[in-house]
């Protein structure tokens, strides 16, 4: 089956970090869902066709799956939610044992809509607030244990930017997902 893909280019007029730039892709967003690729990172050939036959058989709000490290000596296989066999997840499993990056996750445009999930104005630290968020409002929830990202390591990018370290970005984080965080994983211990 063909399918195609429409690409928009959107620019922001200063470069304010990745929440910015995300936030205005899922404003300007048309399709069903959202996925988030880093600049330096690529998918598999088959990235797209694979999450669509899951999400169309699951009818999942929210997709993990699995990626590689790529660095100069060769490629590492990761988890993207530990001690997880795969399949429907629940939101406790999710939010505790998922990685904390938006790669590797499929989320719904509607879930994202109606819920005003927005990434904070931080250089750092934005896509955690943003996946704890969107898992605490999502219903359906599946893990694809299968890698379909490429995570390239690159000492340039702004991970490893020392410059941009500022616990006070973990700290406004913590409290953004507080302030917006609509699941009580109190009680289900």
């Amino acid at each position: 089956k063909s399918s195609s893909i429409r690409f928009r280019l959107l620019r922001n007029d200063v470069n304010s970090g990745p929440g910015v730039a995300r936030n205005l892709g899922i404003e300007n967003a048309e399709g069903d869902y959202v996925m988030f690729l880093d600049a330096d990172d690529w998918i598999e050939k088959d990235c797209i066709e694979q999450i669509n036959t899951v999400l169309n058989s699951s009818g999942a709000d929210l997709l993990f799956f699995d990626y590689y490290i790529d660095t100069k000596v060769g490629m590492r296989r990761k988890s993207t939610v530990s001690k997880s066999a795969g399949g429907s997840i629940n939101r406790t499993e999710a939010f505790i044992y998922s990685t904390n990056c938006v790669w590797c996750k499929v989320y719904s445009r509607k879930l994202v809509e109606m819920h005003s999930v927005r990434f904070p104005p931080l250089k750092r630290n934005e896509d955690l607030a943003f996946n704890k968020i969107a898992i605490s409002y999502a219903n359906n929830i599946y893990y694809l244990r299968r890698p379909l990202y490429h995570y390239r390591n690159n000492s340039q990018s702004i991970m490893h930017n020392k410059r941009l370290l500022n616990e006070n970005n973990s700290f406004y984080a913590i409290n953004y997902i507080r302030e917006n965080y609509n699941y009580d994983l109190e009680k289900e211990f």
